[in-house]
């Protein structure tokens, strides 16, 4: 989906003539605040960065409200700043998101953003099989949520609201640094104590949605980092080269396993194909492993173990 400017407020994506499609659309949202979806968003585009993919990706911080995505990922090209209206994306100043083409775009969404990111998609047929078929393969809606029964109702309402997008397929990212339970999430089988939790796993297992855990990070480790980043004024990629030198050996050791865990967890859901052109290695996007994923969980999920780590 190109970044298109908008010559007249009646624009619509749609009509424009597009000679290449996005191959992967990723939203990170979650609605409920402070789940960690900037936080994950981080840790991606820290991971694509190592793995040397930069030029496979687009993506933009919608998130008005803090945008540290936004800063630190700043110096990146591929970086752009987002903000919502009641029906439109816009980039900086005077052009829409329908985004730029490249084989992945991610979208970071703010918190309490729902009524206006349905509407924007709505307007302007984001998830219609039409535009769909125009400008992106696939959308991938990472949901964030912190286990919290807000966030597992927001997230039982998103399955309900999309049940009949095909092309737009759910993952559901479970925070245990922001629940408190270290990674234990078993409480949320627990389908027969209330009506949530039984629509919980019942569409869970319906329409196949890979449950992963976002490793938890601890919290001092945490406040380093975060204020190296901003004290420093280091941007992310380069806490990893420049930032370790500031951690104690133990803090650094406790950080190197941490992206360690992130690795594992993505590499969970993306294939990279290297090959060599002019004596020079190429990084390619192969695939995302959704349905991998999916088979892989297919056992666990008829031994009702949903939510275990």
């Amino acid at each position: 989906m190109p970044t298109v400017k908008q010559q007249q407020p009646s624009d619509n994506p749609s009509s424009k003539q597009i000679s290449e499609i996005i191959k992967y659309l990723i939203i990170i949202g979650g609605e409920k605040g402070g789940v960690g979806k900037s936080f994950l968003t981080r840790y991606l585009l820290s991971f694509l960065i190592r793995e040397s993919a930069e030029s496979e990706i687009a993506c933009y911080d919608a998130d008005p409200s803090v945008d540290d995505v936004y800063q630190l990922f700043s110096d990146k090209p591929w970086m752009e700043k987002a903000f919502f209206t009641l029906d439109k994306y816009r980039v900086q100043e005077g052009s829409i998101i329908v985004s730029k083409i490249k084989p992945m775009v991610i979208v970071n969404l703010p918190s309490n953003v729902r009524k206006n990111f349905d509407n924007f998609c709505e307007q302007n047929k984001l998830f219609e099989e039409e535009l769909q078929q125009e400008t992106y393969e696939t959308c991938y809606f990472f949901f964030v949520s912190d286990g919290s029964y807000q966030s597992v109702k927001l997230f039982v309402e998103h399955l309900e609201r999309y049940k009949d997008k095909p092309f737009l397929k759910t993952v559901l990212f479970l925070n245990a640094g922001q629940n408190g339970n270290s990674y234990d999430f078993s409480y949320l089988g627990n389908k027969n104590d209330f009506d949530v939790l039984s629509n919980l796993a019942n569409q869970i297992k319906t329409y196949k949605v890979p449950v992963l855990t976002i490793p938890e990070l601890p919290p001092l480790i945490r406040f380093k980092v975060d204020a190296l980043l901003s004290e420093k004024g280091l941007k992310f990629h380069q806490l990893i080269t420049k930032g370790e030198s500031e951690l104690i050996t133990l803090e650094r050791l406790h950080f190197q396993g941490h992206l360690t865990k992130f690795d594992n967890l993505f590499k969970e859901l993306f294939e990279f194909k290297k090959t060599q052109e002019n004596n020079r290695e190429i990084i390619n996007l192969e695939k995302i492993k959704y349905d991998d994923l999916v088979k892989n969980q297919e056992t666990l999920r008829n031994q009702e173990r949903l939510f275990v780590a």
